[in-house]
């Protein structure tokens, strides 16, 4: 099974949670393509069997700039029959502690 991680990060911890999913996700065998959100299109999803989202939390639970434009063309897009998983990371001082999940 193929499986592409996208991610956003502005101080590197959604990266690193990336590369611990790649990592679990490797020992079981599985194929995974780590990338980051600004260098990926929503349109090439269907080239991977599952697809994962990761993204930390902009002001007030909103999905970051640097997700924003594949957050929009993902939108756009018929992707049903696909699989996808999200994760993300937050600071829990914040009222919408890791919002932009919710969002993806």
């Amino acid at each position: 099974m193929s499986v592409l991680i996208v991610y956003a990060t502005l101080s590197g911890h959604t990266e690193e949670l990336a590369e611990m999913i790649k990592e679990r996700l490797e020992k079981a065998g599985l194929e995974v393509l780590v990338e980051e959100a600004y260098d990926t299109e929503a349109g090439n999803f269907h080239e991977y069997e599952a697809v994962i989202l990761g993204s930390y939390t902009w002001g007030d639970g909103d999905v970051p700039d640097d997700m924003m434009d594949l957050y929009e063309e993902l939108e756009e897009k018929d992707l049903h029959g696909h699989q996808f998983a999200v994760f993300g990371s937050g600071d829990t001082g914040y009222m919408h502690f890791a919002g932009a999940v919710d969002h993806l």
